[in-house]
């Protein structure tokens, strides 16, 4: 048996008592954080930003490659979807963000939604294209593995330099995986969009 205290003391190099208390100081802060704050501390500009940038280098990559090697990516790829659901989340960031501005943040219903909608896109953004066993770190933005913008990035130049490992299909799965999880975000941060719908 792995678990043991005698292990846990030899992978820790006897420091348990202080990790314990460390552990649990950042516990605190957390549940303080939470409970304090009525609104969820959630940058989502910086997301908006790091999404544009991934989806322009993609997009500068991806001509460069077309125009020198016009056969080397399948006709079918269509990069105008990933560039559609990035515009999607910048224009729900910028609306979610005028509505709470907006917003009376005193009121708890209201800041109970606002904070649900941030854990939706939070949610979303960790892949569920991907298995948890095989790639923890599902976020496609911070995240690693096959699921994340800087992996589509690096595909993206697999090809350019011919490497072996650039496989049209899966670069194809990729992409689409990649705009459906962004598209997926911004329609968390629209809100119900079906309902939004009919009382138009």
């Amino acid at each position: 048996m792995l678990d043991t205290r005698v292990q846990l003391n030899d992978a820790t190099g006897n420091q348990v008592p202080r990790l314990a208390l460390s552990a649990a100081q950042l516990a605190g802060h957390m549940t303080l954080r939470l409970v304090h704050d009525h609104l969820l501390r959630f940058d989502l500009r910086q997301y908006d930003l790091d999404i544009r940038s991934y989806v322009y280098q993609f997009n500068r990559n991806l001509r460069v490659i077309q125009k020198r090697q016009p056969n080397l990516l399948p006709k079918s790829l269509i990069p105008r979807w990933l560039i559609s659901a990035s515009g999607s989340f910048s224009l729900a960031t910028d609306q979610f963000l005028i509505d709470i501005d907006n917003s009376q943040l005193n009121d708890v219903g209201l800041c109970r939604e606002v904070n649900d909608r941030l854990m939706q896109v939070e949610r979303n953004l960790l892949s569920p294209y991907v298995s948890l066993r095989d790639s923890p770190f599902r976020h496609v933005v911070v995240g690693s593995g096959t699921q994340t913008l800087q992996a589509l990035l690096d595909h993206l130049d697999a090809f350019r330099m011919g490497g072996t490992d650039s496989d049209p299909d899966a670069f194809q799965n990729q992409l689409a995986l990649a705009t459906w999880t962004i598209q997926g975000c911004a329609n968390s941060l629209a809100g119900p969009i079906w309902s939004l719908d009919n009382e138009i």
